[in-house]
C-alpha cells in the first residue's frame, strides 16, 4: 500500500525575501499602536491627576456668578471645586422637659469652595463646636420631627458657623451646611 503525502507548499522558503519585509511592517504597525496608546493614556492619567486648572480657584482668579441672596442682597456663588469637610465627632446634646425624645445626636459636613476655610475650621473647632452645642441644646423636640423643623435648624446652624468664622478673623465662604446623621430618642 502506497502512502500519500500531501504537498503543502506554504512557500515559506520561497518568499524569504517578500516575508520579512511583511514581518517588518506588522512590527512597526504594532509598536506605532502600543506607543500612540501609551501617550492616550499618560495624557489622560495626566488630566485626571491635575484636574481641569480652569476651575482650581489657586490657580486662576475666581470666577463668579451674581445670585440673589434669600434677604435680597446679591452674593456670589465661586464655580470652583466644592470642598466638604466633617466635624468629627459626632455633636450629642440632652433636651430638658417633659418630652420623651432625650438625646440629639447629629453629624454635620460644611460645604466650601475657599481653600482657606477648612484649616480654619480645624483651628477655630472649639467656638464652633461650643455654639453649635448651645444651639442644638436649645432646640425643641417636637419642632425637629419635621423637615421643615430640620431645615430651619440646618440654616440656623449655618448662620451660626459664619458668625463663629468672622468673629474670629476667617473667611465666612462657607456655602451649605448638611446633616449626615440625625438621631433623635
Amino acid at each position: 500500500m502506497a502512502v500519500q503525502e500531501d504537498d503543502l507548499d506554504l512557500d515559506i522558503d520561497a518568499e524569504e525575501g517578500g516575508g520579512q519585509g511583511g514581518r517588518k511592517k506588522i512590527i512597526l504597525i504594532v509598536g506605532a499602536a502600543i506607543l500612540v496608546l501609551l501617550l492616550v493614556s499618560g495624557g489622560l492619567t495626566f488630566w485626571l491627576l491635575t484636574g481641569d486648572s480652569s476651575t482650581d480657584p489657586a490657580t486662576t482668579p475666581a470666577t463668579t456668578e451674581a445670585a440673589e441672596g434669600e434677604q435680597g442682597e446679591d452674593w456670589t456663588v465661586p464655580t470652583g471645586r466644592i470642598i466638604y469637610v466633617p466635624l468629627h465627632p459626632a455633636f450629642v446634646v440632652n433636651f430638658s422637659g417633659d418630652s420623651d425624645v432625650r438625646f440629639l445626636q447629629i453629624e454635620l459636613q460644611i460645604a466650601t469652595r475657599d481653600p482657606n476655610v477648612p484649616p480654619k475650621m480645624i483651628e477655630h473647632d472649639p467656638a464652633v463646636r461650643n455654639n453649635l452645642v448651645l444651639l442644638f441644646a436649645s432646640q425643641k423636640p417636637s419642632d425637629l420631627e419635621t423637615r421643615e423643623g430640620k431645615e430651619q435648624l440646618r440654616k440656623q446652624v449655618l448662620d451660626e458657623i459664619r458668625k463663629v468664622m468672622k468673629q474670629v478673623g476667617a473667611s465666612d465662604k462657607i456655602e451649605n451646611v448638611y446633616f449626615t446623621n440625625f438621631v433623635m430618642q
